[in-house]
């Protein structure tokens, strides 16, 4: 499969101006899409369409036609964006090029070489469509900032000192620790290689449940330079979004990277403390595995009812 080579910014600007897209269309169509990928993970255009039609319902946005999504989604895939737009049958055989099944894929979910379909293919598994949550406030999500749940648990592993003379490198293997009687705030780490629970059964694609993903993917570079504390709120977050890995596993799976692989010793005082932070970020984390609702947004939509 190969990934459409990126246009100049101006050949895209008169090519998004062919299609009837302005200025205005061509930022909103982007943004648009942006917010999406946050909150969705991966859409195709049909589903994208009626999503913007549920949104223009609740509040004044940029006008729009189905052609003009569709064509500007075809357009996108020449620019370097924070997201990837598939073709249908560059990700599913005996599919054919439509223009309403293409894929708005967050690149959380794209890897390298062979296997950077993946996590894709692990998240429409794990799909339960349950109607896309497309909230008033949709827009907002087109900056994928840091909740008031997961700022707290960030500052709370900020606090956190690495103790432990030995922890694991992101090979897996036992070595001294470089980074001891540092806080968490103050160095950044790669995940380890996947690691799978004892006796988790894998599913169809070969992913062992209780595995927590890692990303040599295309946000690896970036991953890099933030500070370990809110790289492992990143991943616990990512993996809630799967949805394949029961909450408490993951829950489980944070703790014993605290452990294992940034030495942190918790006493029972911390371990209370992170677990009910971290129980507090996943029932509001948005799911890609149901359209976008959160657990609590759920809660709330089933009550009223």
């Amino acid at each position: 499969m190969q990934y459409p080579k990126p246009l100049s910014r101006k050949t895209m600007i008169k090519r998004f101006e062919e299609i009837g897209l302005d200025e205005e269309e061509t930022r909103f169509l982007h943004e648009f899409c942006l917010a999406a990928s946050h909150l969705y993970g991966a859409v195709n255009a049909k589903n994208l369409w009626r999503v913007y039609e549920k949104l223009s319902r609740k509040k004044e946005v940029v006008p729009l036609t189905q052609d003009n999504l569709n064509d500007g989604l075809e357009l996108m895939r020449r620019e370097t964006l924070r997201y990837y737009i598939f073709e249908a049958d560059e990700v599913f055989n005996g599919e054919t090029e439509d223009p309403e099944k293409r894929i708005l894929v967050s690149r959380d979910l794209i890897g390298h070489g062979t296997g950077r379909l993946d996590q894709l293919y692990r998240l429409f598994e794990n799909t339960e469509y349950v109607g896309f949550y497309v909230p008033a406030t949709f827009m907002d999500h087109r900056e994928d900032r840091l909740g008031m749940e997961e700022g707290a648990l960030v500052e709370f592993l900020s606090s956190l000192v690495s103790e432990s003379a030995r922890c694991m490198d992101e090979n897996g293997h036992l070595c001294e620790n470089k980074n001891r009687g540092k806080k968490l705030s103050e160095f950044s780490f790669s995940m380890s290689g996947v690691r799978t629970m004892t006796g988790a059964e894998k599913d169809l694609y070969g992913h062992a449940r209780g595995n927590i993903a890692r990303h040599p993917f295309g946000l690896e570079e970036e991953l890099r330079e933030i500070s370990a504390a809110r790289r492992i709120v990143y991943s616990l977050k990512y993996e809630t979004r799967m949805g394949d890995i029961p909450l408490t596993d993951v829950i489980q799976i944070l703790i014993s990277e605290l452990d294992e692989t940034l030495g942190v010793r918790l006493n029972d005082e911390q371990y209370m403390v992170v677990v009910t932070l971290a129980h507090e970020v996943i029932t509001r984390t948005h799911l890609w595995c149901k359209s976008g609702w959160s657990m609590k947004a759920l809660q709330t939509a089933h009550f009223r009812e």
